[in-house]
């Protein structure tokens, strides 16, 4: 257990002996993990990536929050022996506010470090940009996250919740691939207030081409920052989705759930990874749920998109209940599937299309926590 200290209006080095779990299995298993906070009782549930998505250059952004920014960020070496060295930046708004090195013993056992940031009545964004010479995992938590309400709908509630992601590192691909196999990924409005892009490591200047519900053809440029500002909004838009050829552009989807029209009270938060269409998997995939008020979100290709040939828990879609958008992006029809799970445990999405899914938890613990993870990907080549 990480039990994290903070240090007012100010960056912290938190150390503690060993937090890290190692698991090691003979077979491929999904793992997941569940923080919770014991006095409001907010949780989040977070899928735990494979040691071997592990890597050494991470760039992200500290999710949204109303006026209290904090967040922690624990580094996560894969050795088990030897010295690691790494590197910490922080960034609000393209200024460097945070540049440290680390260097210190991975032996298991041996003391491991976090960063911790905690500042009030601040409206900053932050983002961090982390480097080390030998692989590493990192999580991120956020315990006051809420939807950012600058220019809001007054006097509605932006109600604040645990937060906690892994980050995907910067991919070591053929960067020369993406000249023909763009980098693509796309999301709906459903239960997301907007997307954080980190950038490509292929190119000094990584740009995208945007789609949504009026330029669903043509698309939008757009340059991406380098230190993880870029964000996507959903502000009257249904859908977005986005394409690069200048490299993979690891992508979260900060969550919530609206109750109502796009202007009213947003509750519970969570942050994921979404995988490029060329990560989506195919076949049967496991995902865990509670024991009710939890929905599967999935998108499927147009191979992947036949209710009768979609099986939940080795039904046919198209018997449930379930509520079916098509979505024109990059030419292509993808269709997007929610359909509410019922029943503690574990279950099972079958399709012999391409897709990927995410589970969303509702009313977790208390009205106002809400948990969603990705169900698995398969990492770019």
């Amino acid at each position: 257990m990480l039990l994290t200290h903070y240090k007012y209006n100010s960056f912290n080095n938190g150390s503690a002996k060993e937090f890290r779990i190692f698991v090691s299995c003979t077979e491929d298993v999904k793992l997941l993990s569940r923080v919770t906070e014991p006095f409001y009782g907010w949780s989040d549930t977070t899928m735990i990536p494979a040691t071997s998505n592990a890597g050494t250059h991470y760039t992200f952004a500290i999710p949204a929050y109303k006026n209290n920014l904090k967040a922690s960020v624990a580094i996560l070496p894969v050795q088990q022996s030897g010295f690691i060295s790494v590197q910490v930046k922080a960034y609000s708004n393209s200024f460097l506010i945070l540049n440290e090195t680390m260097v210190y013993d991975t032996t298991f056992n041996a003391t491991q470090y976090y960063k911790t940031i905690w500042k009030e009545n601040t409206n900053i964004g932050v983002t961090f940009v982390i480097a080390s010479n030998a692989t590493i995992m990192l999580s991120v938590l956020s315990p006051l996250s809420t939807f950012n309400h600058e220019g809001g709908n007054p006097g509605k509630h932006y109600e604040e919740d645990y937060v906690n992601f892994m980050p995907v590192s910067y991919p070591t691909t053929n960067c020369d691939s993406f000249t023909t196999r763009p980098d693509k990924r796309l999301i709906a409005r459903t239960y997301t207030d907007n997307l954080h892009l980190s950038p490509s490591s292929c190119n000094a200047i990584s740009t995208i081409q945007i789609y949504d519900d009026s330029k669903n053809i043509q698309g939008t440029d757009q340059v991406v920052s380098n230190v993880g500002l870029t964000s996507l909004d959903f502000n009257n838009r249904k859908q977005i989705g986005f394409s690069s050829q200048t490299g993979q552009m690891s992508t979260y989807r900060f969550g919530t759930w609206v109750s109502g029209d796009g202007l009213e009270d947003t509750i519970g938060h969570f942050a994921h990874y979404i995988p490029s269409t060329e990560e989506w998997v195919t076949s049967t995939t496991q995902f865990f749920t509670l024991l009710d008020h939890c929905w599967l979100e999935f998108y499927a290709d147009q191979a992947g998109s036949n209710p009768d040939q979609i099986k939940i828990d080795g039904i046919p879609l198209s018997t449930l209940q379930y509520k079916k958008t098509v979505m024109t992006m990059f030419d292509h029809n993808y269709t997007q599937f929610i359909t509410q799970i019922h029943n503690y445990g574990i279950h099972t999405i079958e399709n012999d299309g391409n897709y990927v899914a995410y589970v969303i938890f509702q009313y977790v613990g208390t009205y106002s926590s809400m948990n969603g993870y990705l169900t698995g990907f398969n990492r770019r080549k």
